[in-house]
């Protein structure tokens, strides 16, 4: 069953760099290069019942636990979450006469390659099956894939036991949870490094000072098995597997730059499927009891100072990969602690979700409560912060006291409450403030305008901040968008620079983006089961959706329904969804067709009210060329910013060759555009008259500061 998200190593391995690279080297047709591609992975879950076999008859469509339920809700019901497979599972496995448990996140039984009156069990012959995806990770084997695949291994293994064949199965040979090179990789760079313990004196002062670890004992070092390149002077991180297996490294390397300010690259092999985690050679089976931290340097505190176990995650607290679950299985209590900014805090909570709640404890945001390594250096007691854990509290109902250490929190940290700063797009900081997760955002212009163009570079520039992203572009192929994409990602004109490409693609690969494979009309119901699903396995936290009117002609049950009470569905949804998910939801839509001598506003988009009433933001692109105005220029129009009310607009220059509106900044001089804090309600008709004279001032230009120099 094919996945619908594309992830971003996945296209550029194998996607961009034989169709992107084709399309900047020659011109090809759209029908050849606009086609919706299907990429198998691991983490796909990949579950049908009797139910899922009537969504779609065709092959390339995707299969995500509970999309039949959805269908038979009532239109006014999206499924907001992904819906458990727990029920599934359990019936096959009770069905097959399969012995199995069930813990906090997964189902755990035995290897399919053992007899069935053997699974009892044994700890190195475990299979965990995730109860959300059902994505499956196989301790014997070494294997994982989705549920789909677990089915067809088991039943060729029971099939092959009761036709008495005595040729032996290997268990899921054509899946590999590390590739061969990145393994060889691995193994090589391990066996070249020298073990802390071997170092010098001299090298080992050396290092505590470069990478900051004053203090750490050094036989805290060998504990978790720290070793050092004196070839690359780069520090190995180890991840280690249930099976205590070498799975993985982080390689942190002292870097200068030109002006002599120090910094430390950060790679890790392999660059996805991370299926080990750095710390699990410390843990035994009698641990019950974990710290979980977003850095290797904050669990070598924890354990040296805190006298706790602990483990980090392999991409800090930007995600927490579903691969790794089954070694936290078997915790009963697990303490989060990543640090006291906003992002951190956001992180824990939505992880508690994830390693279910009634095992969790927070250590709170304060400002006495940084993270464990500062905490070390400014002598903070590590075991008294610890001990201030307190256990998420999941209830319909509660009261200011509960409430107080949040709010604290929003008043202390006022401008990372506000959000995520463009990097940019500076003039969207001095008006929106910052992008903030649970939000709705609208966002229109006239067709032809460069809505998508534009869209897509204000994405990457979060994204480019470690924003986790997903794309729905149901309008223009995959492959098209991540072309545009990496040339404003290297503010490039690669066509020109082709032989740039091996390293722009590689840098952008690393980027937290992914690809929804949808493409033109799509049911609501397949698009916010799609959307569940990432958020879940990648921690999105930001999805961008283009364009609603590909979602208004399925599946909305009710036939005789207008076409404006549909987009009041599907808005609903996404609202629904962005505010339970705490998930930015940035929608597309269509202005209504109207006379092209005006600008449009917020009246213009297509529908009734109820898409500009329930959405936080509408950010409208104006293009006054349109309708004919002489020496003027595109400009984003914020008309709506629920968070404090400020309005304005920001003008726009377009740079042909890197697809971009973020070019260098301009030599004239800035002025600033004003912000109005009257009634959002009455404010269209004013912004439309001061819009239009900000297009046209020539003098008047919005400075916009490129990422890369």
């Amino acid at each position: 069953m094919a996945k619908r998200i594309f992830n971003n190593p996945g296209i550029f391995s194998r996607l961009i760099s034989g169709r992107v690279e084709n399309e900047f080297s020659d011109v090809r047709s759209i029908s050849q290069c606009g086609r919706t591609f299907s990429m198998k992975s691991d983490s796909s879950s990949g579950v049908r019942n009797k139910l899922n076999r009537g969504v779609s008859s065709r092959p390339d469509r995707m299969s995500f636990p509970g999309m039949a339920i959805a269908q038979h809700y009532s239109s006014n019901e999206i499924n907001m979450s992904l819906n458990p497979v727990t029920d599934e599972v359990k019936n096959y496995l009770e069905k097959k006469d399969i012995h199995f448990t069930e813990g906090y996140t997964s189902f755990s039984t035995t290897c399919p390659r053992f007899e069935t009156a053997r699974m009892q069990s044994q700890e190195k012959q475990k299979l965990f099956i995730n109860s959300t995806t059902g994505c499956f990770v196989c301790l014997s084997c070494k294997k994982t894939g989705n549920w789909k695949s677990l089915q067809e291994n088991i039943n060729r293994h029971l099939s092959n036991e009761f036709m008495k064949k005595k040729k032996h199965m290997v268990c899921f040979e054509h899946l590999e949870p590390i590739s061969p090179s990145d393994k060889r990789r691995v193994d090589m760079l391990w066996n070249k490094a020298e073990e802390f313990s071997k170092l010098t004196y001299n090298e080992k002062g050396d290092i505590m000072q470069k990478f900051s670890l004053n203090g750490i004992l050094t036989k805290t070092l060998d504990r978790f098995m720290l070793r050092y390149s004196r070839s690359t002077e780069s520090l190995l991180l180890p991840w280690f597997h249930v099976d205590y297996s070498l799975r993985g490294l982080k390689i942190l390397t002292l870097t200068v730059d030109a002006d002599n300010k120090s910094s430390i690259h950060e790679e890790t092999i392999p660059r996805l499927n991370y299926h080990g985690l750095f710390g699990w050679n410390t843990i035994l089976p009698q641990n019950k009891e974990v710290v979980l931290t977003s850095n290797e340097f904050d669990a070598l505190v924890v354990q040296q100072e805190g006298k706790m176990q602990a483990l980090s995650l392999p991409k800090g607290c930007s995600t927490l990969p579903q691969e790794v679950l089954p070694l936290l299985e078997h915790f009963n209590k697990i303490i989060i602690w990543f640090g006291n900014d906003l992002k951190s805090w956001e992180s824990a909570r939505l992880f508690c979700k994830k390693l279910n709640e009634k095992r969790c404890f927070l250590v709170r945001p304060v400002e006495d409560h940084p993270n464990p390594l500062s905490a070390f250096h400014n002598r903070r007691n590590i075991s008294q912060i610890l001990a201030t854990a307190q256990p998420v509290i999941n209830q319909a109902i509660t009261s200011f006291q509960s409430l107080r250490d949040d709010v604290f929190a929003e008043l202390t940290h006022k401008e990372q409450v506000a959000g995520i700063k463009w990097k940019r797009y500076t003039k969207l900081n001095d008006i929106m403030k910052g992008h903030r997760r649970g939000e709705l955002t609208v966002f229109t212009g006239p067709t032809g305008a460069g809505k998508t163009t534009w869209i897509s570079d204000y994405s990457l520039d979060l994204c480019m901040q470690g924003v986790n992203t997903l794309w729905g572009s149901f309008e223009i192929h995959n492959v098209r968008l991540a072309k545009m994409m990496i040339q404003q990602f290297a503010l490039k004109n690669l066509t020109k620079e082709i032989h740039e490409f091996p390293k722009w693609a590689n840098m952008f690969e690393q980027l937290p983006m992914f690809f929804m494979t949808f493409h033109g009309q799509e049911s609501i119901y397949k698009v916010v089961e799609t959307m569940s699903h990432a958020v879940y396995v990648h921690d999105i936290a930001h999805i961008v959706v283009d364009n609603l009117q590909f979602m208004m002609g399925t599946d909305l049950n009710s036939a005789s329904a207008d076409r404006f009470h549909k987009q009041d569905q599907i808005v609903a949804a996404f609202r629904k969804f962005a505010t339970h998910r705490n998930c930015h939801v940035t929608l597309v839509i269509h202005p209504r067709k109207e006379n092209e001598d005006t600008l449009l506003t917020k009246a213009s988009i297509f529908g009734s009210a109820k898409a500009t009433q329930e959405a936080d933001n509408v950010l409208i692109l104006q293009d006054p060329t349109i309708s004919g105005v002489r020496g003027s220029k595109k400009f984003v129009q914020i008309a709506k910013n629920r968070f404090d009310g400020s309005l304005g607009t920001m003008v726009l220059k377009f740079n042909k060759d890197t697809l971009s509106f973020a070019d260098k900044p301009s030599t004239k001089p800035v002025e600033k555009v004003q912000q109005i804090s009257s009634s959002l309600e009455d404010s269209d008709e004013y912004l439309e008259h001061d819009a239009l004279n900000c297009a046209l001032d020539e003098d008047h230009y919005v400075e916009v500061s490129p990422y890369h120099d």
